[in-house]
């Protein structure tokens, strides 16, 4: 029999995995408890909602993200490289395609996409402002790079090269570092 935790993480990744690949469509805790081996009530515990358990999940997949490990600080570049690279590896997990529908859900459940917005996207912004801080200290970038729409320019770039084409290459990563984040950064 499955501990606590052991059932729990497999909630979570068959969440994610029907999030990832079908969206919201017949989600539901009775799907997930039949696909996991368990009973609904074990699934959500308590009186919790399908949207903590979400929330619950990403952030729970969040923990292992490579878009979370602390950059080299050796240059600027490379910094931006290793974040870009590290958000790419994330949008090709279950955890990063369930983003895709949560997020589609905000005019539907505003609160549920604020929740995944702060749990998931605020720890990689904060990475983000502490890297382009320590360039703007070692003279790399400009202090005007500290202005937020500025900072997101890399990662959602980074999502969209994703959406239109599937997974973004590491040369493609370079790419948009050259020619679109860093004179955004340094200029």
């Amino acid at each position: 029999m499955p501990t606590s935790d052991e059932r729990t993480g497999r909630v979570h990744a068959a969440l994610l995995h029907h999030l990832a690949t079908r969206g919201w469509e017949g989600l539901d805790v009775a799907t997930i408890a039949e696909q996991v081996g368990c009973r609904p009530d074990e699934v959500l515990g308590g009186d919790g909602r399908l949207a903590d358990l979400v929330v619950d999940a990403l952030v729970a997949a969040s923990e292992h993200s490579p878009a979370l490990r602390e950059p080299p600080g050796t240059s600027l570049r490379e910094d931006v490289i290793f974040l870009l690279s590290g958000q790419a590896a994330d949008l090709e997990t279950d955890a990063g395609r369930a983003l895709r529908p949560v997020m589609a859900s905000r005019p539907r459940d505003p609160e549920l996409v604020e929740r995944a917005l702060s749990a998931v996207m605020v720890p990689r912004q904060q990475l983000w402002v502490q890297v382009v801080a320590d360039a703007v200290a070692r003279g790399e970038a400009r202090p005007r790079a500290m202005d937020p729409l500025v900072l997101s320019v890399g990662p959602r770039m980074l999502v969209a090269e994703d959406l239109d084409g599937g997974p973004v290459t590491t040369a493609r990563i370079e790419e948009l570092t050259d020619l679109v984040v860093l004179p955004l950064l340094t200029r």
